[in-house]
């Protein structure tokens, strides 16, 4: 019994490192596909931009300092700014801040806006 006493101890840590290895391949595989999923929706939005009187939509990545974002319900911020013009406009900042209710933001008080 002494001599089969060494093999069940291997098959368990074998068995144990398998299982270990395959956890962590299936959540290596499942962050990068997430990982590219984000990159894809991030890098596929468009927004409207004011550029020397002009509307063009551009990409996010194509965003410069200066340019006057159109924003619309639901828009993702591609950066931080600051309130022009607005009309009852509410932003979620609870990634940031922790508060789960919308802050209501005007040009002329709390005008700051964080993407994120």
């Amino acid at each position: 019994e002494a001599n089969v006493a060494w093999i069940e101890s291997l098959v368990i840590i074998i068995a144990v490192i398998v299982v270990v290895l395959v956890t962590a391949f299936n959540d290596w595989t499942k962050e990068r596909q997430f990982r590219d999923l984000q990159s894809k929706i991030e890098l596929d939005q468009k927004f409207n931009v004011i550029r020397g009187s002009q509307v063009y939509q551009i990409s996010i990545k194509d965003i410069v300092v200066g340019d006057i974002c159109q924003i619309k319900y639901g828009d993702l911020l591609p950066a931080d700014g600051i309130v022009v013009q607005s009309n009852n406009l509410k932003v979620d900042e609870s990634s940031l801040t922790r508060e789960t209710d919308l802050i209501k933001k005007h040009e002329s008080e709390d005008s700051f806006l964080f993407s994120g």
